[in-house]
């Protein structure tokens, strides 16, 4: 890892990739992702499944890559669906339990963001803090709310 990375006590990375001036702070944990130059991950932040640009502002308490549950069967909990989990029943549903989530450069993510899976952030993008982001953002705009609402453009 280069020295330039700075991983700050509690934080955990699993199977990920770290590009350069890069900062974790305390409690944060990086899975199956990978974050770009120059971006930080403020305390208490989850992230999984996803590639994070550069020079990224990521606020503390997010959670980024929730996973999927589908809802239209007998019950939600993971034995029912999944085939990777050690209590799962072996069937295979073919449900899919997680999509990559895509983070431009340049971007803002405001304190206790929830993003869910799938979604895809352009460049430049601003989302204030407590949103829900439910859907792509196209680059250039701020947003903010539960769902998400453009602010400007």
């Amino acid at each position: 890892m280069d020295r330039t990375v700075r991983i700050d006590y509690m934080a955990k990375v699993i199977r990920s990739g770290i590009g350069c001036w890069v900062h974790l702070y305390h409690d944060t944990r990086l899975t199956d992702s990978y974050i770009g130059n120059y971006s930080y991950i403020a305390p208490e932040t989850k992230v999984q499944n996803t590639v994070i640009g550069e020079y990224c502002s990521i606020g503390p308490r997010c959670m980024i890559g929730l996973g999927y549950h589908p809802s239209n069967l007998e019950s939600t909990h993971p034995s029912f669906y999944s085939t990777k989990h050690h209590y799962s029943q072996g069937i295979d549903l073919g449900v899919i339990e997680s999509q990559r989530i895509t983070i431009g450069d340049h971007v803002w993510i405001g304190a206790g963001v929830i993003i869910f899976d799938g979604v895809r952030i352009g460049d430049h993008v601003t989302i204030a803090a407590g949103s829900v982001v439910n859907r792509s953002i196209k680059s250039g705009r701020t947003v903010g709310g539960n769902p998400i609402m453009t602010i400007s453009k």
